[in-house]
């Protein structure tokens, strides 16, 4: 008889590649028996249970597995909520508030907004590169406004000085206040 128990101190829990699952799978051939199966699960050193899985329905992970979402309008009302708040304050917005938006946006029993549900929410929509992005452009605007204006005051004192120059006789109470040396 064949124990079909499973020995914890013996395999440890480890993640196979999609290459490892399939040499294991090819190893039990055609119509494997019990034995096989057993036989195989000490040389690649994991359960029976795994081996049987692979084989039956093969080696693929199963999409769409997880946690699923409670409240996709909710996510995208927050969302665009924190990049409008970062576009109008250009700042980052505060996790507590985000936490506070996404609880009024999305109302459901049991829903608390949790820093997990915040972290996720964060990594999946790519919140920081997008406010990142929005951050940086709003600060080359400035630059380009501010480097545009300090080349319209240069140009303005240099047309002044010329004036000055033709006109030497101007009297200084006729020129305004901020030329008056």
């Amino acid at each position: 008889m064949i124990d079909d128990s499973y020995d914890e101190s013996t395999y440890k829990y480890c993640i196979f590649s999609k290459k490892a699952k399939e040499s294991a799978v090819k190893k039990l051939g055609q119509n494997p028996t019990l034995h096989d199966f057993h036989k195989v699960s000490k040389q690649v050193k994991t359960t029976v249970k795994n081996l049987k899985r692979w084989f039956l329905y093969g080696t693929q992970r199963k999409k769409g597995c997880g946690r699923k979402k409670i409240s996709t309008e909710g996510e995208k009302l927050l969302l665009e909520w924190i990049l409008q708040t970062v576009r109008i304050t250009k700042k980052r917005v505060p996790r507590l508030q985000m936490q506070k938006k996404a609880l009024e946006y999305i109302c459901k029993d049991g829903f608390i907004a949790s820093k997990g549900f915040l972290d996720k929410f964060v990594k999946n929509n790519n919140i920081k590169q997008r406010i990142n992005e929005i951050l940086r452009l709003q600060r080359e605007v400035v630059t380009k406004n501010k480097n545009d204006m300090d080349a319209q005051t240069v140009e303005l004192d240099v047309k002044i000085e010329e004036k000055l120059e033709e006109q030497s006789d101007i009297e200084l109470s006729s020129l305004p206040f901020y030329l008056r040396k």
